[in-house]
């Protein structure tokens, strides 16, 4: 799992867009941002870590329950702020 999630870390930092290019871009409100290949944990972490420039709250919408429902669970290993909404059906 470790070697995964390290792999998964590469991939953000070796994609498109760096790091400080993405921090840049949510700092400037120049949305919408588009970051591909990061799932799962690795995108909490980047999630997590943009929401320190915040002054705001994060709505991630998903397709699905349980998507949102797997989401809340990687959310919640790096923030203690991450909620789980009821679905809207």
């Amino acid at each position: 799992m470790t070697e995964n999630f390290l792999t998964e870390l590469k991939k953000i930092y070796n994609s498109q867009i760096t790091h400080e290019t993405l921090v840049n871009a949510f700092i400037d409100r120049k949305f919408p941002i588009t970051v591909s290949g990061i799932r799962k944990l690795p995108l909490a972490v980047v999630i997590d870590d943009l929401l320190r420039y915040s002054k705001g709250t994060l709505l991630a919408v998903l397709p699905t329950e349980r998507e949102a429902e797997l989401f809340f669970s990687d959310m919640s290993l790096v923030s203690e702020k991450a909620v789980l909404l009821p679905a809207w059906n």
